[in-house]
């Protein structure tokens, strides 16, 4: 009888889970990021209560002998293929991973698309700014919120500065200036003002990007603000690429 019971409180668990899979699956199709978010958030949470009634609830025989709890019940997120990266490149220079950060930004523009190169990044990766969606620990939830915000067509980050920096008094880092002008995948394509902003990357002991927080040229209410009334609300717009460019260049030779 025990074992009956063990066998079905299994299946149940094991059948919760994949409930939760699909609805995530689900959740992929809304198109509000903030909703979408949200959702997701909470169906972590949900597996994550599971998984904690399978270890801990001593009425509930889930494991036997030798079971695994993260190979029985697998997040949701990983059954639908996470942003983790087996392949890591570990103990790079920070000249070679700013080289990566650099295609990241000019070929893959990362911060429209989230196609960013996963393999130097640590899975548990922290990030922050002044997005309301942040910050946030995890390459995955990073990817997802970012792959899905910007409408790719009518988006674009353009690089303006990317340097390696020994001098930084909490440790050397990677600093990149960037500009940054986008349409929402909302439905009625709401745009962001044109922007200016600064990204700061931090490894870990293993030389891995554990750390990546940005800084905004406006706030994030006059971001939001500008989807709903235009770029005359708040600061002013971003320049032209052209001209920050020209401001950062007479900056290099005036210094």
């Amino acid at each position: 009888v025990a074992a009956a019971s063990a066998r079905k409180a299994k299946l149940a668990f094991a059948d919760a889970v994949e409930r939760i899979g699909r609805l995530q699956q689900r959740v992929q199709n809304v198109r509000c990021p903030f909703f979408r978010r949200r959702f997701t958030d909470a169906l972590e949470t949900a597996h994550s209560v599971l998984l904690w009634l399978a270890a801990r609830h001593k009425k509930l025989t889930i494991l036997d002998p030798g079971d695994s709890l993260e190979a029985l019940f697998p997040k949701p997120r990983e059954a639908l293929g996470s942003a983790r990266c087996s392949e890591k490149q570990r103990g790079l220079e920070l000249e070679a991973l700013a080289a990566i950060i650099r295609d990241d930004f000019v070929t893959r523009r990362y911060y429209v698309t989230g196609q960013l190169s996963r393999s130097i990044y640590a899975d548990n990766c922290f990030f922050d700014g002044p997005d309301p969606d942040v910050p946030v620990r995890g390459l995955a939830k990073y990817v997802d919120a970012t792959s899905q915000l910007f409408d790719r067509r009518s988006s674009k980050v353009d690089l303006l500065d990317l340097k390696v920096r020994d001098d930084d008094p909490a440790g050397p880092c990677i600093l990149a200036s960037w500009r940054l002008e986008g349409t929402l995948r909302l439905p009625w394509k709401p745009r962001i003002k044109p922007y200016t902003g600064t990204t700061t990357y931090r490894c870990n002991d293993e030389g891995l990007i554990c750390s990546h927080v940005e800084t905004w040229s406006i706030s994030a209410f006059d971001a939001f603000a500008s989807t709903l009334f235009g770029p005359g609300i708040g600061a002013p717009p971003a320049p032209p690429v052209d001209q920050l460019l020209a401001d950062l260049d007479a900056r290099r030779k005036a210094g």
